[in-house]
């Protein structure tokens, strides 16, 4: 089993009425949900699925094949499709623009996109994200 320690060797008890159910690692799982969580958030990163690979081998000694990156990664674009064309309020009475600097400011990096997040609050009073637009710089036209 692949863990984010490392392989894990396990050997399952068997029963003749084909019963036992583990408590912690689930009938048949190859690798626990660590190993997801890790995967996601390299990608959320920019980190390609070579370099995905490369880091789980080289960090936890997993070999996760360019597929198995690429299954768990295609969960989360389809996650943010159905976000991307989810209905909207007709009103918001309240809208917040946001705007977060280029990370390099100060700290010598060379990061110079611009982030731009709008946030509705409803007549309930609840925060909605609305939208988050990326820009490679803080050009006045974007």
């Amino acid at each position: 089993m692949s863990t984010s320690n490392g392989l894990v060797e396990l050997a399952v008890p068997r029963d003749r009425n084909g019963s036992f159910e583990p408590a912690i690692v689930p009938k048949r799982a190859r690798r626990l949900g660590n190993i997801d969580e890790v995967i996601l958030s390299l990608h959320s990163r920019g980190m390609t699925t070579r370099d995905i690979e490369s880091h789980l081998y080289e960090v936890y000694g997993v070999n996760a094949s360019r597929e198995l990156i690429s299954n768990v990664t295609e969960v989360v674009a389809d996650e943010i499709a159905l976000w991307q064309t989810r209905p909207l309020d007709e009103v918001y009475p309240i809208l917040l623009r946001r705007r977060h600097p280029p990370a390099d400011q100060g700290q010598g990096r060379g990061d110079h996109e611009g982030r731009h997040l709008a946030v509705g609050v409803d007549v309930e009073g609840r925060k909605h994200a609305l939208g988050l637009w990326i820009a490679d710089s803080e050009a006045a036209k974007f």
